[in-house]
């Protein structure tokens, strides 16, 4: 007879002990589950001693079983270690409350436990423990399954036994992944198996859950609805997850550092007010107070050092917008600008950090105290004092539209002017202020652009690591209306040395990162049907189609990317940025790539794959060429469009988190130790949406922000994972 294996327990300690009365008993039918007739007496109850193993459970600060279950052959006895301190009380049991198997002998239920069987009293609690016993039947048609998690094969392996035709049959193990949350624990494979046990519909015999399964015997598939126990590491709640922040979210950043947040919420006087907290959760801080009538917080960053917040908000008085660093836990806030009223034009002040964290660029663009109209791009140090004015405009209909900073915070190019725009860069500190306008922009007398111009509300960035500003032209005719729906792209030097139209149609895209290759810049090639993103060299004008859906990662210098492959394949590909060859991503591994991520120490890549009924997790190397199965989530009853994966920073677990359309996301917290899976998210409408997730405090809780309880109510939670053997 098959035994299962035991290694060595880390525990939490957490029961203080009930009472030293002696147990009580109520009487219980056993109802269609017992099975009998396994060859020993007592209705064919084995004998032996069987131990009940609760990972969390201790008992006189150590580790013990919770209780042991003692079938003699006259007798049987229930010891509970809660009586332990005041001496061992043997109750004897009506050997029909014993529930045991035709199949096997070491597993045994008793009222909503599940005993295993020891040859000797256990000095730990086991490392492998029981997950879910489940049988249906007695004779012919009889099954019965046993799941418990192998460490040596690291994963979980089910054991199959049934009758058929009078021959009972155990047929080899095989393995299985979960998924669990409060309703349901699942159980599944590609081959054909799958166990859903609802932890929300018990029976009327205590200890057993309806559920029901797929199974394949002797290449069969049969549907049977069955009745299980739960045990070992599930048997215990799934945690539930923490509100760091009960009430209305507006706006969530991380520290770069990852050691604390800082967000925006308007509950309590209807302003955003900006909250910082540390990712310990030891200090929650208002960071703003606001006057009444004030409009609070609009914009807010941090310092490249996760040490300051920079933000703007009117705090002196009503509509007198101002900047302000503080520090993020806490502290003495410094004042960075002059009160810029906004009662007549509204303008957010845009600002960014350099960086090195040593100053800080932003844009005034309304009228001044004094009511002259006024507009400015300043630097002003990071410590306080005096702003120095890059670039002032004092016409009414001229300012400071868009700007964009470098990636290493030396110089920034910005868009002036409102009929006549031109475009313009600087250093950071001020200074070398040039006008970087091509030769062909041109205005005549009146105000009207003749050739291509920039017009007032153009977009214009820096792409990181490079030396040069990509903005959009448009050509006009002389009566003033659009000669070309769509805007041309062209790429400028900053210091005005050169100047390129990018090939196709492109339009300038949110996404943009640090290129290990300069001359490199993401745009988009339109955003309906049909149009991907485009990734542009502007020295060469090379480009190349890189994908519709899905993100974009760099790593080794290659950009890994989704590009459209038909409607029902997707795939990631990877893009040599050096010499712009293309290869597939894992091309040995099947099924539909929903997303990949790069992991944050090393150079691999995490993978998310649907495939049949299952998700699958896969690490690959750089290169693209060596995949590995990390681990696999039950997904039958999970519905979605989309997904992507999150690998912690230690490599040593992932966050899955998928999407619908117009409906609910979801996350799902995946050891890749080939421990249980858990849905962390529990929402109470069919629209709640996950927004951001991230491992915080190494790898140990997941951090998440979105609308759980209340529909459009987004709030920020910290969840903590089961402890498992």
């Amino acid at each position: 007879m098959k035994r299962v294996s035991y290694g060595v327990l880390v525990f939490l300690v957490v029961a203080a002990y009930q009472n030293c009365s002696p147990v009580s008993f109520q009487s219980l039918n056993p109802g269609t589950f017992r099975l009998e007739n396994n060859g020993i007496g007592y209705g064919g109850k084995p004998t032996r001693e069987y131990f009940r193993f609760v990972p969390e459970h201790t008992c006189e600060q150590k580790s013990a079983p919770k209780a042991v279950l003692a079938i003699s052959s006259t007798d049987i006895t229930l010891t509970e270690n809660k009586l332990l301190q005041c001496g061992v009380q043997t109750p004897g049991i009506d050997p029909q409350m014993v529930e045991s198997s035709p199949f096997q002998g070491h597993v045994v239920g008793y009222k909503e436990g599940i005993f295993e069987l020891q040859d000797v009293a256990p000095a730990a609690i086991p490392s492998e423990l029981v997950e879910a016993w489940c049988r249906v039947g007695s004779g012919d048609g009889a099954i019965e399954t046993i799941t418990h998690y192998d460490r040596v094969q690291r994963q979980a392996l089910t054991e199959l036994y049934y009758q058929k035709n009078g021959v009972r049959t155990q047929a080899p193990n095989f393995g299985v992944s979960r998924l669990i949350s409060l309703a349901q624990a699942e159980f599944a494979n590609d081959e054909g198996f799958r166990l859903v046990i609802y932890r929300d519909r018990p029976t009327t015999q205590a200890g057993l859950f309806e559920a029901d399964m797929n199974v394949v015997i002797e290449g069969v598939t049969e549907q049977r609805q069955v009745a299980c126990r739960l045990g070992g590491g599930l048997d215990v709640s799934v945690w539930p997850s923490k509100t760091l922040a009960d009430f209305h979210v507006t706006q969530l950043k991380i520290a770069p550092d990852a050691s604390s947040l800082a967000y925006l919420s308007p509950t309590q006087v209807g302003s955003p007010l900006l909250y910082s907290l540390g990712l310990d959760v030891s200090s929650h801080q208002l960071l703003s107070p606001l006057p009444a009538g004030s409009r609070g917080v609009r914009n807010f960053l941090y310092t490249p050092d996760s040490q300051r917040l920079v933000f703007d908000a009117d705090l002196s008085a009503r509509f007198l917008s101002e900047l302000f660093q503080s520090p993020v836990l806490g502290g003495a806030r410094l004042r960075l600008s002059s009160p810029i009223v906004t009662t007549v034009q509204s303008v957010r002040t845009d600002f960014h950090v350099t960086s090195d964290g040593s100053r800080i660029l932003f844009r005034d663009g309304s009228h001044d105290l004094t009511g002259d109209p006024e507009s400015w791009l300043k630097v002003v140090p990071i410590a306080g004092g005096s702003p120095t004015t890059v670039l002032k405009f004092t016409k009414p209909d001229e300012e400071v539209s868009a700007f964009g900073v470098t990636s290493d915070g030396t110089r920034v190019a910005f868009l002036g002017g409102h009929i006549r725009s031109r475009i313009y860069s600087a250093r950071s500190d001020g200074s070398e202020v040039r006008d970087i306008s091509p030769s062909f922009m041109i205005w005549d007398a009146f105000g009207r652009c003749t050739g291509l111009c920039v017009i007032y509300g153009a977009r214009l960035f820096v792409p990181p690591g490079g030396d040069f500003v990509v903005t959009e032209f448009t050509e006009i005719d002389p009566t003033g209306s659009l000669r070309s729906i769509h805007s041309r792209i062209f790429a400028i030097a900053l210091d005005g040395s050169w100047n390129v139209e990018l090939p196709g149609r492109p339009v300038l895209s949110a996404d943009s990162f640090a290129m290990p290759v300069p001359d490199l810049t993401l745009l988009s090639d339109g955003t309906t049907s049909g149009f991907q993103n485009s990734l542009f060299n502007v020295r060469t004008l090379a480009h190349w189609k890189v994908g519709l859906y899905g993100g974009f990662l760099i790593r080794s210098k290659r950009l890994l990317h989704s590009p459209q492959v038909s409607e029902s394949e997707r795939r990631y590909a990877s893009l040599d940025l050096t010499s712009g060859q293309s290869t597939w991503l894992c091309p040995n591994v099947e099924g539909v790539v929903l997303g990949a991520r790069s992991a944050v120490a090393s150079e691999r890549i995490a993978l998310l794959v649907q495939r049949e009924q299952m998700l699958e997790i896969y690490w690959s190397d750089p290169e693209g060429t060596s995949c590995q199965k990390a681990a696999s989530v039950p997904a039958a009853g999970l519905h979605f469009e989309s997904g992507n994966v999150i690998p912690s920073p230690d490599e040593t677990r992932a966050l899955i988190h998928l999407a619908r359309f117009g409906s609910i996301s979801i996350l799902i917290h995946v050891p890749l130790d080939g421990t249980p899976s858990h849905l962390i998210t529990m929402p109470t409408s069919r629209e709640a949406k996950i927004k951001s997730a991230m491992f915080v405090n190494g790898s140990s809780k997941v951090l998440f922000y979105g609308d759980q309880t209340i529909p459009g109510v987004d709030q920020i939670y910290l969840w903590t994972p089961p402890k498992t053997p």
